[in-house]
């Protein structure tokens, strides 16, 4: 008696594995922003707002691109840990306050900070943000506004 043949398939799809990030710069010295990174089934988009500073509910200018998984992957493995993030409402005249929130399936983090310290994991937070807006964004606008925002990193 043969034994038949049997096949296995494995079916795997890629999908972007943050469901949706945001985070909010509010600069001491420049426009204040808002940059999210959302997830649907096939891709993950990253969106730049920029506002008014005069606290002006309507966005300047705004740049919608796609953002590599690798991108998302950062935040991803940056939010695994069990480790929090400061939440605190200190503020300062020169500096910048940053708050967000992660949420990936019932993972949910919440962040304030107001300019985080080199060697913390909020500065960490920081970078990564920049970074992954660095490499997704391209418009003159966003490469102006990001650089204004690394003069906040040191």
């Amino acid at each position: 008696m043969a034994i038949p043949n049997l096949l296995f398939f494995f079916i795997t799809t890629n999908y972007c594995v943050a469901q949706n990030f945001e985070i909010k710069y509010y600069p001491a010295f420049h426009n204040r922003s808002k940059c999210t990174i959302y997830c649907d089934n096939d891709s993950c988009k990253i969106q730049l707002d920029v506002f008014a500073r005069n606290d002006s509910a309507k966005s300047i200018w705004s740049e919608t691109r796609l953002v590599p998984d690798e991108s998302v992957n950062q935040l991803k493995d940056f939010f695994k840990t069990e480790e929090d993030l400061f939440e605190n409402d200190v503020l300062g005249l020169d500096g910048i306050h940053i708050i967000g929130i992660y949420e990936e399936g019932t993972l949910i983090k919440k962040f304030k900070f107001w300019s985080p310290l080199k060697r913390t994991r909020e500065y960490e937070l920081f970078k990564i943000s920049i970074k992954i807006m660095g490499n997704s964004l391209k418009t003159r606008n966003s490469k102006r506004y990001l650089r204004s925002l690394k003069k906040y990193l040191n």
